[in-house]
């Protein structure tokens, strides 16, 4: 990996790694420019980015993001509406006392942390979070970079929550409490 104005690059055979749309490769930290620089090497004869997971985020953080993030901001504040920490389960109370172990902690820190003050409803009846909450999100989705956007929007449907994905980026939860989190009722079933 290379220095490079605004970050550091990946350079393959001593020329800069370009994005699909030529823009220049610039990772914002050296642990994933390395990682970046990994995926590339390991490509063989043909380039698979189904096995470059990185790559491909990387790209599409330099490429897209600035272009689509009015509608990251709307799909993240579609998601904070629904959140899968807001829907705890109405029964059975072991159940009830899993999600409540796991999620109740997170939402406190997002109320504390962050002010994101999240409303549970035990049904199914969908209840509106606070305006205040959702405008609070956008903001945090704004003032990102594009790679922490990026991170978010692919980590937000994955794990069902934009509360649990705003703590795996904070670094509050590590990936794996994220995801053991966002699977308590598979787990229970």
């Amino acid at each position: 990996c290379v220095d490079v104005d605004g970050g550091f690059g990946v350079a393959l055979d001593g020329r800069p790694v370009k994005t699909p749309k030529g823009k220049l490769l610039v990772l914002p930290g050296v642990a994933l420019a390395q990682l970046v620089e990994a995926e590339c090497a390991a490509v063989g004869e043909y380039v698979d980015y189904e096995a470059m997971p990185l790559t491909r985020l990387a790209f599409a953080s330099v490429d897209r993001m600035g272009e689509v993030l009015d509608d990251t901001i709307a799909e993240v504040t579609r998601y904070a509406e629904t959140d899968l920490l807001c829907y705890p389960a109405e029964y059975p109370a072991a159940l009830q006392a899993r999600e409540d172990a796991a999620w109740l902690p997170v939402l406190k820190w997002a109320d504390e942390a962050l002010g994101l003050s999240f409303i549970q409803n035990r049904t199914i009846v969908h209840k509106p979070q606070p305006s205040e909450t959702l405008a609070k999100i956008q903001s945090l989705i704004v003032a990102g970079t594009p790679y922490e956007q990026a991170g978010i929007m692919l980590a937000i449907p994955l794990l069902g929550s934009v509360v649990l994905a705003l703590a795996l980026w904070r670094g509050h939860l590590s990936g794996e409490a994220a995801f053991h989190a966002s699977r308590i009722g598979e787990d229970f079933q």
